[in-house]
């Protein structure tokens, strides 16, 4: 959100910078108002455009470091979140201040409202030359407010409310400019901290001004129009929300009114807004990466072993067990599904991959396997149940040490620094034996209030509740004693992936989700690292 309102403002500034340095110059006041208010309302909706570009498949080749250290570092038990922020909820303290200020300006805002229609029911309400005219007790220069033009009494019983006077005040009523102070100003109330609103808020009025000018320079020459609203200007009260006689009585407005431009100009001006425009979309708009297969649909077929199948599958893949896949009777971890769809020749149409699941494969898991194919350019799967368990290999691994490694990437970098990629079924004796220990078995522990507020931030934490993926949005219907374990990894950039580009995973259990996993009746005690992990090792 904070990142939204930065966009934001940088938009509607550089709009501005390029009125003042482009259009305020030139005598083109109605295109003006409108460029004004149109940066405005672009400028809140740029951020929210989104772009697809291209997404560029990393080199798989981390750096090596000098010894040997996981890619993945547990955050074990400890919070997500500091000290400081234990013994201060700084997101309610800043929610708090917001909402007072808010509220203030809410009220203020309210509050100039009802006190110029206070003027309109508590002082004498003519009609003069088709307009409603509000004559004031106090001396203060006329201003207008919606269909009312405010004027002093003496002002006008003494001749000073001239004719040029009254069509400049009748313009800004004629031509509605009080809505557009009533836009920004409640624009205001809400988003105090813009600082393009305020800019924006003082170009607009004095536009306004120039409008009215035009208007008044009709009928009288410029030097006497001049001399009128030096006299009619006066020390007196500033009304946000009206259009004010005197504001901005600049050497700028006085020298607008001999100002001309020619028509070729004011085109030549108009048309270079466009590339402006052009440029803060595909700067400030939100990037996305296209998917492959854009714009083709994605299908999944659930077939029985005797159903009918297609013809023109692209691909054969077994999943054998969670987060393991085989082709060709060799296995991969699921993480690296990319790579795998790499080998297969791309089709204009997308591909079709045929996907046999083993029993005992979960839905969620599947569900994983289906979204990462279709990330990977295949555009329908066929689902088909396994009438035999596919194992993995000729042993299958029964010692600890095999069950937390089995699905873990190795480099083994020999003297010459050259690098070699391994399974943990690849690894010798010798290389097996310089692994450390797994950790042994979790244990139950309900995580701090402040780390499960932390977790809700979707843009950090990708979420895993009882093994199944879950919007970060789901914990607003949980609480921290719900989870009795968890854990966390941090994912470094070259095991980041599109689906969960998220810095840190986070693996929550509650009773019933831990007892399955990891209880004495569980088929695994301890959690494998999983084919996200990739460790180092030497020769």
């Amino acid at each position: 959100m904070a990142l939204y309102f930065i966009k934001s403002a940088v938009c509607l500034l550089l709009l501005l910078l390029f009125h003042r340095l482009v259009l305020q110059k030139e005598a083109m006041y109605h295109f003006n108002r409108f460029y004004l208010l149109f940066s405005v309302v672009v400028s809140f909706l740029i951020p929210l455009n989104t772009i697809e570009v291209a997404g560029i498949q990393p080199l798989f080749e981390p750096e090596v470091p000098t010894e040997f250290v996981p890619a993945v570092e547990s955050l074990g038990m400890q919070p997500v979140v500091s000290q400081a922020e234990k013994s201060l909820d700084w997101k309610l303290v800043l929610t708090l201040f917001y909402g007072l200020i808010t509220f203030a300006l809410l009220v203020r805002f309210i509050r100039n409202i009802n006190i110029l229609f206070e003027k309109v029911n508590r002082n004498v309400l003519i009609k003069y030359r088709g307009e409603n005219l509000v004559m004031l007790r106090e001396d203060c220069p006329p201003f207008s407010f919606l269909k009312y033009i405010f004027v002093s009494h003496s002002d006008f019983e003494s001749g000073k409310f001239t004719d040029a006077i009254l069509i400049h005040e009748s313009t800004h009523v004629q031509e509605k400019h009080s809505w557009d102070n009533l836009l920004v100003e409640f624009l205001l109330v809400f988003f105090w901290f813009h600082p393009g609103l305020y800019w924006v808020k003082t170009a607009i009025k004095l536009n306004h001004e120039f409008i009215a000018d035009q208007a008044a320079l009709k009928i009288i020459p410029v030097e006497k129009y001049k001399l009128e609203l030096l006299s009619m200007v006066l020390t007196g009260q500033n009304f946000g929300l009206a259009s004010s006689l005197n504001f901005s009585l600049t050497k700028k407005r006085l020298e607008m009114m001999k100002h001309d431009t020619t028509k070729s100009m004011k085109w030549l001006k108009i048309m270079a807004v466009l590339p402006v425009l052009g440029t803060l979309v595909y700067f400030l708009s939100e990037r996305v990466i296209a998917q492959n297969g854009e714009g083709m649909p994605r299908t999944t077929t659930y077939l029985d072993l005797g159903g009918d199948k297609r013809d023109d599958v692209d691909i054969h893949l077994n999943f054998i067990e969670s987060g393991v896949v085989s082709v060709d009777d060799k296995t991969y971890p699921l993480a690296q599904t990319s790579e795998i769809l790499q080998q297969v020749p791309k089709k204009e149409n997308g591909l079709v991959a045929r996907v046999s699941v083993n029993q005992g494969i979960s839905t969620g898991d599947v569900f994983d396997l289906q979204m990462a194919l279709f990330d990977n350019g295949v555009t329908h799967v066929e689902l088909v149940k396994s009438e035999k368990k596919t194992v993995l290999s000729d042993s299958v691994p029964s010692s600890k040490k095999d069950l937390y490694y089995e699905h873990t990437t190795f480099y083994i970098q020999d003297k010459n620094g050259n690098k070699t990629q391994k399974f943990y079924s690849d690894l010798s004796e010798s290389e097996k034996a310089r692994l450390p220990e797994p950790p042994p078995a979790p244990k139950k522990a309900n995580p701090s209030s402040e780390t499960f507020e932390g977790w809700k931030d979707s843009k950090m934490f990708a979420i895993w509740l009882d093994g199944i993926h879950i919007p970060n949005s789901k914990l607003d219907e949980m609480n921290a004693s719900q989870i009795v374990h968890f854990f966390s990894s941090k994912i470094y950039k070259n095991a980041l992936s599109e689906r969960f580009p998220q810095d840190y995973q986070v693996y929550l259990y509650t009773d019933e989700g831990f007892d399955k996993a990891f209880g004495p009746n569980s088929d695994l005690p301890i959690k494998p690292l999983g084919g996200y992990t990739i460790l180092y090792t030497y020769d």
